[in-house]
């Protein structure tokens, strides 16, 4: 394992190319052993499903595009905590081999050393992003265009920057500081993926959002067979687990933390469908990561229950 938990090479390449405050060599003499007080196995990263410290920043796009219920926004593609915990979305984590993909997308964990947090700190002050989000300029050049949401901080200090049709190159300094920040988070996220030593974080809260389902409209006309795409059948309706969620209340976007309803989610596949109170639906789920709420940009204290 390389130094410092693995992300000598995070230090190295993604943190040091956009920044210009610290050397190569102080990141190597700024190595430290884990933080004190966190959970680790036995390799020396994160035990999965241990508690993360305050959120220090994440990033999230959205594309921006008409969509029918049930619908649940995108989670984030990577935050950053303060006691190094990094949690990146990864899309192969947990692949399935001829077989319709999981229902829940697939996130992993790594841990980065108190320098690269330190660093990641620095340029978001250096940035203005730890100011009061100003309202950004649009980009009327792109149409429909993916909107980004980055946070940084946690709590009186959190502030969410939500700009549309971001792109690398911006001219706009306000957007430029966005741009380059989301560059910075991105390539955090790279290096979480590509390093293979990571591992899949199980999530401890589910957003959902339920519409009725009609195997009518959704059944193939030839066979009457319903399918999630060939060839692979439509899973059998499950009954829904959780009694302090509704799926008949969840027609916006509802946090379920029920443990046993959170597990059958996270091993549910695209196309499963749920029985509630007589009545099959359809769902539509994302993992909620510590810091975050049901919607990109809404802290925890705010999501509806």
């Amino acid at each position: 394992m390389e130094p410092c938990g693995g992300l000598g090479r995070l230090s190295g390449m993604a943190l040091i190319r956009l920044t210009t405050i610290t050397s190569l060599a102080a990141i190597t003499s700024m190595c430290a052993a884990p933080v004190a007080g966190a959970a680790f196995s036995e390799s020396g990263e994160p035990a999965a499903g241990a508690p993360v410290g305050e959120l220090v920043a994440s990033l999230t796009v959205q594309g921006l595009f008409p969509v029918t219920p049930p619908f649940v926004p995108s989670g984030p593609t990577v935050a950053v905590y303060d006691d190094g915990s990094v949690l990146a979305l990864d899309p192969a984590i947990r692949l399935l081999l001829d077989a319709p993909p999981y229902l829940l997308d697939g996130y992993a964990r790594a841990q980065i050393d108190a320098a690269a947090v330190d660093l990641v700190v620095d340029r978001a002050e250096a940035l203005g992003l730890t100011d009061a989000a100003p309202q950004y300029a649009p980009n009327l050049a792109i149409v429909d265009a993916p909107r980004t949401w980055v946070v940084v901080g946690a709590g009186e200090a959190r502030q969410v920057h939500v700009v549309d049709g971001l792109v690398d190159d911006e001219e706009d300094p306000q957007r430029a500081a966005v741009a380059e920040f989301a560059a910075l988070l991105r390539s955090i996220a790279d290096e979480v993926v590509a390093d293979g030593t990571a591992t899949y974080e199980p999530p401890s809260a589910v957003a959902i959002q339920a519409a009725p389902a009609d195997p009518v409209d959704q059944a193939s006309p030839a066979t009457g067979v319903v399918r999630v795409g060939p060839p692979y059948p439509a899973p059998e309706p499950v009954a829904w687990p959780d009694p302090t969620v509704r799926l008949a209340d969840a027609t916006d976007c509802v946090i379920v933390d029920d443990p046993a309803t959170v597990t059958l989610l996270a091993d549910a596949v695209v196309g499963a469908t749920f029985v509630d109170d007589g009545v099959t639906y359809a769902v539509a789920a994302q993992p909620v990561l510590p810091g975050h709420g049901c919607r990109p940009g809404t802290p925890p204290s705010t999501t509806p229950r």
